[in-house]
């Protein structure tokens, strides 16, 4: 079932428009289908295929260092813990992906000097996050980040999709849909 699933929505994403005509700039503007946001097998293909294969930013070194050398946190589902190895002064992670106790190690890798990355991918070859994040790290490395330290964190449990928050929060995909008098003067 997840098979014919995955087919039916690379079909639907990838299916031409209704009309050749439509103006390129409001097709872009198009909503995703509701499906995208609640369905049980999306998320799972979400956490195989996003998140388990991509660096995730996990927090501050500093931060490990005032939680008594740890750092347990749940990534997309996945339970991870992080600590600071006193024998050999490196990280290291590992994540739960069942419910029994069968942890495995995962990648972890510092970038510039501060911030925690974590990556599920199942891999011999290692991957450096300052080539990844080449641009970044030429902007960042202008600002003595040493110097700035962790000082507070506040944690928001919003109970929806990781969609529906950065469509909201960060972009203004809902606009057009759900405030029309605010579209019309945007």
């Amino acid at each position: 079932m997840n098979c014919l699933f995955t087919k039916s929505i690379i079909r639907r994403l990838t299916s031409p428009s209704v009309s050749s005509n439509i103006d390129s700039s409001k097709e872009l503007c198009r909503l995703l289908p509701p499906y995208l946001y609640n369905h049980a097998s999306v998320y799972e293909l979400e956490r195989e295929n996003i998140f388990s294969k991509n660096w995730i930013y996990v927090g501050r070194l500093d931060r490990l260092q005032n939680l008594d050398g740890y750092l347990s946190i749940t990534v997309a589902g996945y339970p991870i813990f992080i600590y600071g190895s006193p024998l050999t002064n490196e990280l290291i992670a590992f994540h739960n992906k069942k419910k029994c106790l069968n942890f495995k190690k995962i990648h972890v890798e510092i970038f510039t000097e501060q911030f925690i990355f974590i990556n599920l991918i199942n891999t011999n070859e290692k991957l450096f996050m300052n080539i990844i994040l080449k641009d970044l790290l030429n902007d960042m490395m202008s600002f003595s980040l040493n110097q700035y330290h962790h000082f507070q964190s506040q944690y928001h449990l919003i109970n929806c999709n990781c969609k529906t928050y950065v469509e909201n929060y960060q972009e203004g995909y809902h606009i057009p849909s759900v405030h029309s008098t605010l579209n019309k003067s945007v």
